[in-house]
Formats: C-alpha cells, structure tokens, sequence
C-alpha cells in the first residue's frame, strides 16, 4: 500500500513539474571560454524562455550569478521581435534595437554601464530616419537631427548635458531658416 501510494505521489509530482517546465524552461548551460589559457570556465549561464498564453515565446534572457548577464530578446504576442541587447551585471550594455511590430525597426540605442552612451537613432514605420543624436553618460549632447516622413531635416535641436540650448527650425516652405532659443526667438534669416 505504501509502495502504491509512494508511486502515485511520486506520478503526481513529475506531471506537475512537467507542467510548470512548459510554461518556462531553463537550459542550464556550462560553456568554455576560448581563450589562450586552457580549461578556464565562465560561471554557469542559465537561459531562460518564457511564453505568452498562445504558445509563442514571449522573453528570452540570459543570467549568470544571478544577475542579468548576456543576451536578452523580447517578442510581440505574433512572434514578431520586439527588442534584443544584452546585459552586464543586471545592466544593459552595449547595442540595443527596438523594433515595430511589424519587424521595421524603430530604435537604435548603445549602453554602457547602464546607461545610454553614443549614437541614438529612432526611425520611421517606412525605415527612414526620424530623429538622430548622442547621448554621453546617459546625457543627451551636442545636435540632435529631426526629419520628417519624407526624409527632409525639419529641426536641429542641441542638447548640453540632457539640457536644450538652442533649436533650429528649417521652414521648407518658405526657404527661411527660423532660429529659436529655448526661451525666444532669435529671428528668420
């Protein structure tokens, strides 16, 4: 009787962890560096994928140490990618890209530490460049671009220390170029 109810328990338990390992598996992986030095291991990399109701992967994120390490890729509920970078020590580094739902992308964006450092692109639905600038420490800096649908510089805007200064509005219409200030006018040339 113990036999069968020890049986019964132990066919109870593998249902259900089987059950919870279809909703999120971790693939638990030990990888070798390819380095000068021979049999030096990184520390354990655990890869978790994670689903939406319907069955389609939802997240897809790499861990070690228990701290986000490695890459990350976030889905729309269609399958469509939605965002792909990587972490470094539970922060993000290094190239990220946002994407559109339908696969055009809308972001490009560089971390470093945590923070937004270098080239920052947004795009429009149709893939042209929509706004264009840097950031420095998670700062913007220095001139941001804007252009409209058709691919035409609207304004520049320059930015110090996350700060607008300055903002030029090319007025195609018109051919004058208005000059603004944060707080005013500066005139039309």
């Amino acid at each position: 009787m113990k036999n069968i109810l020890f049986k019964l328990l132990f066919l109870v338990s593998f249902i259900f962890f089987s059950k919870v390992n279809s909703q999120e598996l971790a693939l638990l992986t030990d990888k070798t560096k390819d380095s000068s030095s021979i049999n030096t291991r990184t520390p354990k990399s655990n890869q978790k994928v994670f689903y939406y109701p319907n069955g389609s992967i939802k997240e897809v994120r790499e861990t070690a140490n228990n701290k986000l390490n490695g890459s990350w890729k976030f889905f729309y509920a269609n399958g469509q990618l939605k965002k792909e970078g990587n972490f470094l020590n539970d922060k993000t580094h290094g190239l990220w890209k946002i994407y559109y739902s339908n696969g055009a992308l809308l972001f490009i964006e560089h971390y470093k530490n945590g923070k937004e450092s270098g080239i920052w692109k947004a795009f429009h639905p149709d893939g042209k460049i929509n706004i264009e600038g840097e950031f420095i420490k998670g700062k913007r800096q220095g001139q941001w671009k804007v252009y409209n649908e058709l691919g035409a510089l609207e304004r520049i805007v320059t930015f110090e220390n996350d700060i607008e200064k300055s903002e030029l509005v090319l007025d195609h219409k018109s051919t004058d170029l208005n000059f603004f200030s944060v707080n005013q006018s500066i005139g039309n040339y």
